[in-house]
């Protein structure tokens, strides 16, 4: 009877479906840091907002001129009122740049003395920053 009762829980178990975790949620909208030197944020949770007016992004960009090629890269955060923006032409941060999608965590970081200069551009894609 004790083995019967094993098998049939057994043959139970494999039956009926476990109940599946949704996982870990990042719930991180856009923030800018009280200096306006970097800000961060997920993409989700930015668009998620209640506020009509915050985002944060990237852009990568290239064009042709007469003097040859320039490639770039340019990223943003916006809070409220409050802004951030920035460029490069280096390759890394660029390149950097270039991975951010629907479900990245994005930080952007910009000195003081040159605030149009991207200093970093750090990006994360991550289960928790899926749509």
């Amino acid at each position: 009877m004790r083995i019967q009762t094993l098998g049939l829980l057994l043959a139970v178990g494999m039956v009926v479906p476990s109940v599946a975790s949704a996982g870990e949620s990042r719930v991180a909208a856009v923030s800018i840091n009280q200096a306006g030197t970097s800000a961060s944020g997920s993409m989700r949770a930015t668009r998620d907002n209640s506020s009509a007016n915050d985002r944060i992004g990237c852009l990568v960009s290239a064009f042709e001129y007469s003097g040859g090629t320039v490639n770039y890269a340019a990223c943003w955060a916006y809070q409220g009122t409050r802004s951030l923006t920035c460029s490069t032409t280096n390759a890394a941060l660029i390149a950097a740049a270039g991975t951010v999608s629907e479900s990245s965590y994005v930080e952007i970081r910009r000195l003081e003395s040159n605030p149009l200069r991207c200093t970093a551009i750090e990006v994360e894609n991550d289960s928790r920053d899926l749509p």
